[in-house]
């Protein structure tokens, strides 16, 4: 991908809304990540809402998982979108949005000249809830990484990236 700021693949055109400033290393219990709001981008996705709200088109919204590279395979990573919650003055909640089996992680991390895998997670379902969180605009969405089971000691999981895309389909 020579534009970071696109993910282009078999006949999909993705927007990137937010996305890691440097690769992410998974340990243990896992990470918390700042995925950084492109703050153009997330005005013109409300501006090309606005222009479709009375036709047929979707927005579909995904998280990204670039670039993974480990050697624990069968691990299962779960998402959660960090969040300010009013009812617990201001207390940090995780609302869970996804998670991903990383099935053949050792093979395509054996090769120095493999990419790793690419991990596309629907998060569609929880659209509201990411643009809640960028009222009033923040800098940052804020995305924990977790294994479902701790990671065991020495044993880590590389992600080059983490981003949150928007594909626009047109009806």
């Amino acid at each position: 991908m020579t534009d970071p700021t696109n993910v282009t693949g078999s006949l999909r055109s993705l927007r990137v809304i937010a996305s890691s400033d440097a690769p992410i290393l998974v340990q243990g219990d896992g990470v918390v990540v700042q995925l950084r709001i492109d703050s153009p981008a997330v005005v013109a996705l409300a501006s090309e809402q606005a222009a479709h709200a009375g036709d047929a088109s979707l927005f579909r919204f995904y998280l990204m998982l670039e670039h993974v590279r480990g050697t624990h395979d069968a691990t299962v990573l779960q998402a959660f979108l960090r969040t300010q919650s009013s009812a617990h003055a201001g207390h940090p909640q995780d609302t869970y949005l996804a998670s991903v089996g990383l099935f053949g992680l050792r093979r395509a991390s054996s090769d120095d000249s493999s990419e790793g895998l690419l991990y596309s997670l629907d998060i569609t379902s929880h659209a509201a809830l990411l643009q809640n969180a960028t009222v009033p605009v923040e800098e940052f969405f804020c995305v924990s990484i977790r294994p479902r089971h701790a990671l065991p000691g020495g044993v880590a999981i590389h992600i080059g990236r983490l981003c949150i895309c928007v594909e626009h389909i047109n009806a």
